[in-house]
């Protein structure tokens, strides 16, 4: 495989594409989620519920799902999940547009979102390290994290112009995403099955091997922990600003519009991850992505205008993709082919270990604490963590 640039790399746009276009409906559908469920109930309480669901059953599956990346043919099991995931979220459409939706409905088709996804990300980061050189993968992994920014930059307006529009819209945009993610799949001719025979160990056995090999590693095994809990609190801070837009007076159009300003800070962050990862210490990126989103929480109780909540927003991602590259960019090029679906799925579930409660104890702090107290609350526990950044030598990137 000859070193041309990654742009004309044919099957890695291909899947750049693809995924580019599967976050972008994920983007639109993760904001008309709780609006849809806020909509229908009026609770902030079930619409972080849903979110919490989510992220549950992404937290079961993924080890399992890092093992069956390993055992089958990536590119089969790609396009599987992409029909399932037509499939479930067609149905939130039909349901939005006659006027069916329910709150048990949504549940089932975030389980199932959620499975699949999981199934999807191992074998889409190996398909990734088969088709570019060895040379490039850190590249190619740094690469990808602006899909998942411009899709962040852009999803939000999208979603709250179509749910505007329309309850059912932000759904069928949705749909359309993983439509167009199966076709791409579909273009891919490398050979994306798996390079030696199954082991002949049980399944549990396979599950704990991915946790071991990284286990081994010190700065992974300790950046993935602390990104653990910092993440418990930064990914419910969504559902934060969220409702605390809506307090402002602000539409579904203008808190799309708010979280696409997010989205421009962390586009941002994503195109200059690759040279900041080259000029920056490890643990200068860890540290410096503590202290910005203890920065921006507080700023949130100055903010009074839907608007300032964008900028704010933008600030506290645009550290987020260098992080995320930096960790995944070690995984890929030292993990060995034959367990990296296992150790993705083990780096991943490490990281987002705490998540799946963020959503209902944000929800539960807004009804019964109120948003600025949330806010401050939230801000005290940035501190700490972000303190221990500082001063823990693992983290620092020192041993």
């Amino acid at each position: 495989m000859t070193n041309r640039s990654l742009r004309h790399n044919r099957e890695f746009v291909a899947l750049w594409t693809g995924q580019a276009a599967s976050a972008l409906g994920t983007s639109i559908s993760t904001l008309a989620y709780p609006l849809l469920i806020l909509s229908v109930t009026g609770s902030p309480g079930q619409a972080g519920l849903v979110a919490s669901v989510l992220a549950l059953t992404t937290f079961l599956v993924r080890l399992p799902a890092g093992v069956v990346a390993d055992r089958v043919d990536r590119r089969r099991l790609m396009l599987l999940c992409d029909a399932g995931r037509i499939v479930a979220v067609g149905s939130i459409a039909v349901a939005a547009w006659f006027g069916w939706v329910t709150l048990a409905h949504v549940l089932v088709v975030a389980v199932v979102e959620g499975a699949l996804g999981s199934l999807f990300a191992p074998a889409e980061a190996v398909a990734v390290r088969r088709v570019v050189p060895p040379g490039q993968v850190q590249d190619a992994v740094a690469t990808n994290e602006t899909r998942r920014q411009l899709a962040a930059l852009i999803g939000p307006s999208v979603g709250g112009a179509l749910f505007g529009w329309g309850r059912a819209w932000p759904f069928v945009a949705d749909l359309l995403s993983y439509a167009v993610s199966f076709c791409t799949v579909l273009t891919v001719r490398t050979d994306l099955r798996p390079r030696t025979a199954p082991k002949g160990t049980s399944f549990r056995a396979e599950v704990v091997e991915g946790l071991r090999w990284l286990w081994t590693q010190r700065f992974l095994r300790g950046v993935t922990l602390w990104l653990s809990a910092a993440g418990v609190l930064f990914t419910s801070m969504g559902l934060v600003t969220l409702v605390l837009a809506r307090d402002l007076g602000a539409s579904a159009g203008e808190i799309g519009m708010m979280f696409t300003i997010s989205g421009a800070g962390g586009f941002a962050g994503a195109l200059l991850s690759p040279w900041l990862l080259r000029q920056l210490r490890a643990g200068v990126v860890v540290v410096g992505y503590a202290w910005i989103a203890t920065g921006a929480t507080f700023a949130l109780l100055g903010v009074g205008s839907v608007w300032w909540l964008g900028v704010v927003g933008a600030v506290a991602f645009f550290p987020v993709p260098a992080v995320n590259a930096l960790v995944m960019a070690r995984v890929a090029v030292a993990v060995p082919d034959e367990v990296h679906g296992k150790v993705f799925s083990a780096t991943t579930q490490l990281t987002t270990l705490l998540h799946p409660v963020g959503p209902v104890v944000a929800g539960v702090a807004l009804e019964g604490l109120g948003v600025g107290l949330t806010v401050v609350v939230y801000g005290v526990l940035f501190t700490g963590l972000a303190g221990l950044a500082t001063v823990h030598p693992v983290l620092r990137g020192e041993r």
